[in-house]
């Protein structure tokens, strides 16, 4: 049965892909907020990737590496919310050394003060002629002093961080040529587990990134590899709970770069990747369960490139999607564009973000929630952009409904319309379906009989159509409550009951 809802998802995913060629404005998105200023701030990078509503966290870190004193650079850290960016910037290092590529991961389990407990950061720091690896652990609404991780030989690279269980965090990272794999407690600064994956293999192995743990196995490291030609493969290890490892490969033909592997609940695990295997860079895909290929992004005229952080898994009516929406680099004829694609409904956007000569950091974070009932993520994503010297970040967002929210009919509406919800009463799943003549900002709210909100179905602009949102009301009690759509200028108000 599994295997046959995995084909099923796989193969939506792959029409709503292949079908997405239309472009549109930026609409659904934020616009674009410079986030810092005067100075050399690179490497931007948010958490992994888990599933979309996965963990209720009222804000995100965002880590950077920071340009100061010849040749020495700070890593920096600082908060994204919902609806707004902190100013306050945390130096987790004193300009003492160089330190470079920061990466960032937390504990992303449900939580009661909707906070993050435990995160940890790591980075390369340069120092006695070799690149080591340091962190720093978030406990109690502080940043710890930075503590080594790898001072040993080598030159250490490309770490990348994910969620294990409780404390606990996964850490990968290259070290001359070899993958490393580490299982750390971020709270006692231990090293549980510790591996060379790559130890018997005589090629160079680089750029490696690791799922999460805790519900999510087998454990999955991907890597390139490279071949005899000087061109790249990607392979991946896979290992359960015991850490015996067995190795895959993902893709051989062409040049292949850049895996990220994006996190579904166990055992379902993508692994974009980039390749020039059908004649120029596209981004593609492998289903690590089903072990199938796919394309999923391509144009017929330019290159893709640096595809970190391109999906959003998102969770609509417990059921596990990829691509609700995502971001991928593209090198065209005026410069470098972050191009946005959402596939409900299909478009794609664009941001002019550099010339050709430069090529910017981007990332892109699993989202934000607000509270416990708010069905919606905001979604950010930033990148450096160079301009006289400096080099500033900027930040777009945008918010996704985790409520099931689908566009009913082809026709466009004659009018404003809010439809009385069914059935009524219900236990614990209702339908609310509303018609909007034109595109509009549309919110959708839930109070209780004395006027509280209990839950926020729906905050962004759509499309002229007719539209269905399932509630869930699992998390109310007994009782009369009434449901507000505001729409333009169009505003009205109905009852609900619920009977549990």
């Amino acid at each position: 049965m599994k295997k046959r809802i995995s084909k099923f998802v796989i193969t939506v995913f792959l029409f709503l892909m292949l079908s997405a060629s239309a472009y549109s404005q930026a609409f659904v998105w934020d616009k674009i907020i410079r986030i810092t200023s005067g100075h050399i701030d690179r490497n931007p990078s948010f958490d992994p990737k888990f599933p979309g509503g996965y963990g209720r966290t009222g804000f995100a870190f965002l880590v950077f590496d920071r340009v100061g004193t010849s040749p020495n650079s700070d890593i920096c850290v600082m908060k994204f919310f919902t609806d707004s960016i902190s100013q306050n910037i945390t130096y987790l290092t004193n300009n003492n050394k160089p330190n470079r590529n920061p990466k960032v991961a937390w504990d992303p389990t449900y939580s009661t003060t909707n906070t993050i407990i435990t995160a940890i950061a790591v980075w390369e720091t340069v120092e006695n002629g070799r690149v080591n690896i340091y962190g720093c652990t978030y406990n109690s609404g502080q940043w710890s002093a930075p503590y080594p991780i790898d001072t040993g030989a080598g030159v250490k690279s490309s770490p990348k961080l994910s969620f294990d269980s409780g404390q606990n965090f996964f850490l990968v990272y290259e070290n001359n040529g070899d993958i490393i794999f580490k299982r750390i407690n971020a709270d006692t600064h231990q090293i549980l587990y510790n591996a060379n994956l790559t130890d018997t293999d005589t090629a160079v192995c680089k750029n490696p990134t690791v799922n999460g743990g805790g519900m999510i196995t087998p454990y999955l490291v991907t890597y390139q590899r490279q071949k005899p030609d000087g061109n790249w493969a990607i392979y991946c290890k896979k290992a359960g709970t015991s850490f015996q490892w067995t190795t895959d490969t993902i893709s051989v033909s062409g040049n292949n770069i850049n895996p990220v592997n994006h996190s579904g609940f166990s055992p379902y695990v993508i692994v974009a990747y980039e390749s020039n295997k059908d004649g120029k860079f596209n981004i593609y895909g492998y289903d690590t369960y089903d072990n199938n290929h796919f394309t999923l992004i391509s144009d017929p005229y330019f290159n893709y490139s640096n595809s970190h952080n391109y999906m959003y898994p998102l969770i609509v009516e417990n059921k596990f999607y990829f691509m609700e929406f995502g971001c991928a680099l593209k090198k065209a004829n005026d410069g470098m564009k972050i191009m946005f694609c959402n596939f409900f409904p299909n478009f794609k956007d664009s941001v002019l973000v550099c010339d050709t000569s430069h090529i910017p950091g981007v990332t892109m974070g699993t989202g934000v929630n607000p509270n416990s009932y708010a069905l919606y993520n905001m979604v950010w994503t930033v990148f450096n952009k160079d301009s006289a010297g400096v080099s500033m970040l900027y930040a777009y967002g945008k918010k996704i409904s985790t409520s099931s929210i689908r566009q009913i009919g082809t026709n466009i509406p004659a009018r404003y319309n809010l439809q009385q919800n069914y059935p009524n009463p219900f236990n614990p799943v209702t339908l609310i379906n509303f018609d909007i003549p034109r595109q509009s900002k549309v919110t959708l709210l839930v109070y209780d009989i004395l006027g509280r909100e209990t839950a926020l179905l729906l905050n962004e602009v759509k499309p002229a159509g007719s539209y269905s949102v399932q509630f869930d009301a699992s998390h109310l009690t007994s009782g009369i409550y009434f449901y507000k759509l505001d729409a333009g200028t169009f505003s009205e108000v109905k009852k609900m009951i619920v009977v549990k």
